[in-house]
C-alpha cells in the first residue's frame, strides 16, 4: 500500500535534511523522497526476510539490502507480499530481473513500486500499470533476444518454437528460460533432432521442470551435455578410423600406376 511504502521508505532514510548548502544532506534528502524499492508480491507465506534478503543477494544484488515483510496486524503472520530496499537506481534495475525467479516454490513477483503518497490514487495506479507495462516490454525483449542468439548460433530453427511457446517463457526468469532452451537445444540440430514432433511442447515441459527445481534440472542438462560431448568424441574417434583405413587400402602405394 502507499502508506506502508512510505512508511518503509521514512523508517529506512536518513535523519532530517541539513541546510540546503550541505551536499551530503541534499543527497540524504533525495534518496528519502526517492528511495530505491521494489515490491515484492507471491512470496509464500513461510518466507521470512532473511531468506528474502538472501535471495536477492545470492542473485547478485550488492549493497545493502533492507527487506520490510508486509505482516497481519491481528496474527503477525506474513501476507506474502513484502518491500525491499537497495542502494543505487541501477541496483534496484538489476533487482527486477529476479520478476519471476523462484523461491520456496513460489515464482515471486518483483516491480517498481508507483512512488509515495495516498491522495492521488489514480495517478499512482497508471503509474505502477505504465511501470509494469514497461517491466514486462524489457522481459519480453530480453526473451525474445535469447531465442534469436540461438538462431544465430544455429541452435535453433527460425519458427521452430511458437508465439505462444515463446509468449509462456517470459513468464519465468531468465535464467531459468536459458536451461530449458539449452536442454531443448542439446537434443540434436535444427531439422535432425529425432523423433521429437512438437519442439514447443518439449520447451514448455523443460521450463516448467526447471522453474519447479532448478538444481536439479541443471544437474540434468550438465549431465546431458557431458553425454553428448562423449558421442561427439567418439564419432570424431571412429571418423579417424575410418580416414586412416581408407588410405591403408586406397593410399598412393596401392594406385595403379598410369602408363607411359
Amino acid at each position: 500500500s502507499a502508506a506502508a511504502e512510505g512508511a518503509f521508505a521514512d523508517s529506512n532514510g536518513d535523519s532530517k535534511a541539513q541546510p540546503a548548502s550541505s551536499r551530503a544532506a541534499a543527497a540524504g534528502s533525495e534518496r528519502r523522497h526517492n528511495p530505491c524499492i521494489v515490491f515484492v508480491g507471491q512470496l509464500s507465506y513461510k518466507t521470512n526476510a532473511e531468506a528474502l534478503r538472501q535471495h536477492f543477494q545470492s542473485h547478485g544484488i550488492e549493497g545493502k539490502v533492507t527487506v520490510r515483510l508486509l505482516s497481519d496486524a491481528r496474527t503477525k503472520r506474513s501476507r506474502g507480499m513484502a518491500f525491499v530496499q537497495v542502494d543505487t537506481p541501477e541496483t534496484l534495475h538489476e533487482c527486477l530481473k529476479l520478476h519471476h525467479s523462484l523461491l520456496d516454490g513460489r515464482n515471486i513477483n518483483v516491480e517498481k513500486t508507483a512512488g509515495r503518497g495516498g491522495r492521488a490514487s489514480g495517478k499512482r495506479k497508471r503509474k505502477l500499470e505504465e511501470s509494469r507495462k514497461e517491466q514486462q516490454q524489457q522481459i519480453d525483449g530480453m526473451i525474445q533476444r535469447m531465442v534469436k542468439q540461438r538462431i544465430e548460433a544455429g541452435q535453433l530453427g527460425e519458427g521452430e518454437l511458437d508465439e505462444k511457446c515463446i509468449t509462456l517463457l517470459s513468464r519465468y526468469e531468465g535464467g531459468i528460460v536459458d536451461m530449458a532452451l539449452e536442454a531443448f537445444c542439446l537434443r540434436g540440430s535444427p531439422g535432425d533432432r529425432g523423433n521429437i514432433v512438437n519442439a514447443s511442447a518439449l520447451v514448455t515441459h523443460f521450463v516448467r521442470k526447471a522453474a519447479a527445481d532448478p538444481a536439479a534440472f541443471q544437474f540434468e542438462v550438465d549431465e546431458q551435455r557431458k553425454a553428448e560431448a562423449t558421442k561427439r568424441h567418439r564419432r570424431q574417434q571412429a571418423e579417424k578410423r575410418e580416414d586412416g583405413a581408407s588410405m591403408s587400402k586406397y593410399g598412393p602405394s596401392s594406385e595403379p600406376q598410369a602408363g607411359p
